[in-house]
């Protein structure tokens, strides 16, 4: 079943999962996809395939179970996915984060849930604050080979650039980033969500050969996901509905930039 192979995807994207690691996880993540009494680490990977999928309204029946989890990194899990999906529905999150961030210091390797947390945190801060804090995430992460919180924190330090209107800046960041993924994979958030992040630097600085031959690569890569990967139940909303791919098709077309 095509779904299992996409389900691997994403354990390998957000958790560093590799070979039959990756593929022995995801075939219970298989059974429990749309069933409510998942748990635990299968109801986290069940949350972001719906998000993958563009089929959020799947996972609101699973966020709200881990706020009464035992462990304290399971609750602090659910905040981080409550939050995900209030930011795709356009509501707050900042209260989620801020719980999130609360409970931090009682998690065992509470350095790595504090780089995660304050990533998606400083969206709401100041530039003066947000880009220091980002830019200190991404070296103390690469300073301790963690490249799951690096990349993460690293596609929020373009954002943060580009909020802040330092489009030069920004590009020059994506090229240093679009440098590691030549060698690392995308990991601890969606794929396109990195390619979103990078293509938008290159627009927004008017680097339109850096944009169109990253858009062009990212849009293959979403059509061959979607062709070989996603059900064809799914399909549409994968490429549709998914905020990250609709974005990079739309740029493509916009610039001409067809796949390769």
């Amino acid at each position: 079943m095509v779904v299992n192979d996409l389900c691997t995807m994403i354990m390998r994207q957000r958790t560093g999962l590799t070979g039959r690691l990756a593929d022995r996880c995801a075939a219970p993540v298989l059974r429990i996809c749309y069933d409510d009494r998942s748990r635990g680490f299968g109801r986290a990977v069940t949350i972001h395939l719906a998000f993958t999928l563009g089929q959020p309204h799947r996972a609101q029946p699973l966020v709200d179970r881990p706020r009464h989890a035992p462990k304290l990194q399971v609750r602090l899990e659910g905040l981080l996915l409550e939050a995900a999906l209030a930011r795709l529905g356009g509501q707050p999150e900042l209260p989620l984060l801020d719980a999130a961030l609360a409970l931090v210091p009682m998690c065992p390797r509470s350095e790595r849930y504090r780089w995660r947390v304050q990533s998606e945190i400083s969206a709401h801060l100041p530039a003066d604050e947000a880009l220091p804090l980002l830019e200190r995430i991404v070296q103390e992460a690469q300073a301790r080979q963690t490249w799951s919180h690096a990349g993460p924190a690293w596609v929020r330090l373009i954002e943060a650039l580009l909020r802040d209107g330092r489009h030069d800046a920004a590009a020059l960041q994506a090229n240093a980033l679009s440098s590691e993924l030549e060698r690392l994979p995308p990991m601890g958030l969606y794929a396109g969500e990195y390619h979103w992040a990078l293509c938008r630097a290159f627009d927004a600085a008017g680097d339109t050969t850096a944009r169109d031959r990253l858009v062009r690569r990212a849009v293959a890569w979403i059509n061959d996901i979607a062709r070989h990967h996603v059900p064809e139940a799914f399909r549409d909303s994968f490429l549709n509905r998914n905020p990250f791919n609709r974005q990079l098709r739309a740029m493509a077309a916009r610039h001409g930039a067809r796949a390769i």
